[in-house]
């Protein structure tokens, strides 16, 4: 009797938190700023379309509000006039939303990793053109933590439409024989999410 207690108990948990997780799978569009600076009189920046798309898990903590995250696929980079930086990520988002009726809005942390950065153009470079390589011309680390705001709302049970800002809060510069050199990775865009 008590082992069917057991698992009934289980069973009931089961069920109560299975109904507060909502998997998903997100799709964007994105413009990306790529800001390279020694000094505030010395930068260059560069913009560049790109997109994510990747699974995407809600949990639910009560009616109002929730934690939002997934496993995203990410195109970053810019066009810096004669260069052009690519930059190909995974990023891990954990956003607290707060929702009223259909609309929401959040804030929270997104890690993201670099899994493959070049740059193109130009004819004057001897050095490696990979991001993440040792010897690179333009050196960068592969982690990278962002600030994410968020604010949109459901357009059935099934869909979402939002919007999104992430700015970088890291120094992404990977210059040893230059550590006043800086870069920064910012993104803002248009998100679908459709709810399984």
């Amino acid at each position: 009797m008590k082992r069917l207690l057991t698992v009934l108990l289980m069973a009931a948990g089961w069920q109560a938190a299975s109904q507060n997780v909502k998997p998903g799978f997100k799709a964007a569009v994105q413009m990306n700023t790529f800001t390279g600076y020694e000094t505030v009189y010395d930068k260059f920046s560069g913009t560049k379309p790109g997109w994510l798309a990747g699974p995407t898990i809600e949990f639910s903590l009560s009616g109002t509000f929730a934690i939002q995250s997934g496993l995203l696929f990410s195109t970053q980079g810019g066009d810096l006039g004669p260069y052009v930086i690519n930059i190909y990520a995974m990023q891990l988002p954990a956003v607290a939303v707060y929702r009223r009726q259909r609309f929401f809005i959040g804030a929270g942390p997104v890690l993201s990793y670099g899994l493959h950065g070049r740059f193109e153009g130009g004819d004057d470079w001897n050095e490696s053109r990979d991001l993440y390589e040792d010897g690179s011309a333009l050196p960068m680390k592969r982690l990278d933590v962002q600030a994410q705001v968020t604010m949109g709302f459901d357009l059935s049970e099934k869909f979402q439409l939002g919007s999104f800002y992430n700015k970088s809060l890291l120094n992404t510069s990977n210059h040893t024989d230059d550590p006043a050199f800086k870069t920064r990775l910012d993104s803002y865009g248009i998100s679908l999410n459709y709810i399984f």
